[in-house]
This record gives C-alpha cells, sequence and structure tokens, in this order.
C-alpha cells in the first residue's frame, strides 16, 4: 500500500485479529479525515511470543501516523486469544475483546458473500473504525484460576451423576457383577475428592482477592445463591466486566428471547435461545428453584409467567434470568440485595 494513504489525514486506526490454534490473521484499517475507510495491509503471524513480536514490528512499519489513535479488536476464541491479548495490553495498545454475537450481528450488516480467516479479520478492523468500544480488562490471576476451578467441577459433576446413575441401574439388575459395582463406587469416591479439594481451592482463592471477597458477599445477599453459584457467575463474567448492559449479559448467557414469525401463518411462541455460556444458565438453575420459595418477588414473578404459559419450566427460567440481572445490577453499584426494593421493581414491571 502507497504510504501517502496513511499519510497526517488518518483520524484513527483498527487492527482486527482473528486468532485460531496455531496462527492468527491481522487486518489493518484507517478512518481518514475524508471518513474513508481503507485496507492498509494484512498479514498472518504464528499464535506464539515470536509472532507477537513481528506483530509489533509489523504495525510499526505500517502505521505511518503516529499520532493517530489505534485500537486493537479481537473476537473471544475460547483460550487461543489470551496470550496476545495479554500481550498487547501488556505493551501498551488499547484492547478490545467482543463476544461473538457481537461481532457475527456486525458482520451480517456487511452481507460479505465469503467467510475466510481474513474476512473475519478486516470484519473486526472495520467495527473498530465504526465503533466506539468498550477497552479490555485483563481478568486478576484469581478470576482466571478460578474459571478453571469452577468449569472442572461443573465436569466432575457430570462425571459424578453418571456413575451414580449407573449404581443406582445395578441395583434393579437380574445380575450385577460385584466387581464393576465396586469399581463404579471406587470411582465415585475418587471424583468427590477431586471435588471437595476443588472446592477448598476456590474458598482459599476468594480469601486472598478483595474485590472478589467483596462481590461473593454481595451476590450471597440474594435468596438462594450460595457460594459456589457466586464464583460460577464472577469468573464466568470477569467480575462482569465483559458486559456494559444487562441486555448483553442475558445474550452472552443464551437467556435472549427468539420470536420465528412470517406473515399471519407463522407465529411460533418465543423462546430463549440458549446460544450462549451453557456454565452459567447450569449454575442458576438450582438458585432459582430456592428463590422461588423463599424470595416473594421471583415467587411472583414466575407464578406470573406460569399461569399465563402453564410452562413450570417456562417459570423457572425466567426466574433464572430475574437473578443472573440482579446479580449484575448489585455487583455493577456495589449494593446488597434489597427484598423491598427489588419487590416494588417488580411490581411496577407488572
Amino acid at each position: 500500500m502507497n504510504a501517502s494513504l496513511c499519510s497526517t489525514s488518518v483520524l484513527r486506526y483498527s487492527l482486527g485479529i482473528d486468532v485460531s490454534k496455531d496462527n492468527f490473521n491481522a487486518c489493518l484499517c484507517s478512518l481518514r479525515q475524508d471518513l474513508q475507510q481503507l485496507v492498509v495491509a494484512s498479514a498472518t503471524f504464528d499464535n506464539h511470543l515470536k509472532g507477537f513480536r513481528k506483530l509489533l514490528t509489523w504495525l510499526h512499519k505500517h502505521c505511518v501516523d503516529k499520532h493517530a489513535e489505534m485500537v486493537v479488536v479481537m473476537e473471544a476464541s475460547g483460550v487461543y486469544h489470551e496470550q496476545l491479548a495479554y500481550f498487547l495490553d501488556e505493551h501498551g495498545k488499547q484492547l478490545c475483546v467482543l463476544l461473538a454475537n457481537r461481532v457475527k450481528a456486525y458482520a451480517r450488516s456487511l452481507k460479505y458473500k465469503s467467510k475466510t480467516d481474513a474476512i473475519d479479520a478486516q470484519v473486526l478492523a472495520r467495527l473498530g473504525l465504526e465503533r466506539n468500544l468498550p477497552k479490555w480488562q485483563a481478568p486478576s490471576e484469581a478470576l482466571l484460576q478460578l474459571k478453571q476451578l469452577m468449569r472442572e467441577r461443573h465436569k466432575l459433576k457430570q462425571d459424578a451423576t453418571r456413575l451414580k446413575n449407573q449404581l443406582h441401574a445395578m441395583k434393579h439388575r437380574q445380575v450385577c457383577n460385584p466387581v464393576v459395582k465396586k469399581l463404579a463406587q471406587t470411582r465415585l469416591k475418587f471424583i468427590n475428592d477431586q471435588i471437595k479439594k476443588i472446592d477448598d481451592a476456590a474458598r482459599k482463592l476468594v480469601q486472598q482477592d478483595a474485590e472478589l471477597r467483596q462481590n461473593v458477599m454481595l451476590l450471597q445477599s440474594i435468596p438462594g445463591v450460595g457460594l459456589l453459584t457466586a464464583l460460577t457467575v464472577l469468573a464466568e463474567t470477569n467480575n462482569f466486566a465483559l458486559f456494559t448492559s444487562r441486555a448483553q449479559l442475558a445474550s452472552y448467557a443464551g437467556y435472549d428471547v427468539c420470536h420465528h414469525e412470517s406473515g399471519s401463518s407463522v407465529k411460533r411462541k418465543g423462546r430463549i435461545s440458549k446460544k450462549g455460556n451453557v456454565y452459567l444458565r447450569t449454575a442458576m438453575h438450582f438458585p432459582a428453584l430456592t428463590a422461588i420459595k423463599y424470595a416473594p418477588e421471583m415467587g411472583a414473578l414466575y407464578e406470573r409467567i406460569y399461569d399465563r404459559t402453564k410452562v413450570k419450566m417456562k417459570g423457572c427460567v425466567a426466574v433464572q434470568r430475574k437473578l443472573l440481572l440482579l446479580m449484575f445490577t448489585l455487583v455493577k453499584n456495589q449494593q446488597t440485595y434489597q427484598p423491598h426494593y427489588q419487590r416494588q421493581q417488580l411490581l411496577q414491571a407488572i
């Protein structure tokens, strides 16, 4: 690209990065004073430290206007983006890590006919030029460790449930091999011991992190929300730093409502998308059941939904969503749960 296109007329540079396991595609775009968007350069780098350093050299070469604002936009892609994100943050880059559903919605508006890693990087770069995106806040080490612990606990609980079901089935068999039964019992005990170790490690992390300890206390003020639920929610949302609105959180968790209508003949009932963080939805199930019994405003919400739909699960899901959004509000405002205020808010909504 001609260097004149990256002259002093540049208002902003935006670097879009699409990350995969072994490499990442980078696309650098610029916004000029005449509001014209230009693709300055694009390249592919290895997804390790040597590739990260080459990226910085490449950026320095192509960003001719050193006074122009620059933003780096990337999509959260499991764990593959984490090392690059921390590297760029440590080197003073203004970084935005976006949720996949937000990027997907923007990409649809551009009407690209193809989908490649290079195009995805360009989409991210254009998004950085056109929008004022929230700056990424690096999760604390405690939150990163906590997220690993709680996800491992989730897997172990699933394994324990499967083994319990197998042992229950063995009781009703005509012939049950005692060796097989003993092995299943041994595995179940081992898994339960591992879960206990995870719980102990999680409690230790909370005691060592003041911000985490404060937010756990706020969430536990809600009827039905225990320590493990609070830890899972805070770990999966980075202390809710990923979100600026309740709608974003609902969508991230898969509690956003989908409608399917066409003309006058097709009109299906609305349902939640479930296209979101399954760990959050799993964590909210049992707290919602408890809140329905012991929090009058949550019980009233459940009854209202059930009376309208005659489906118990829809009422329960509505309470799950309400609880999660309440958690978001309490942490953002640094307030404990106030039942009288929440009851008044719900009555106004009804």
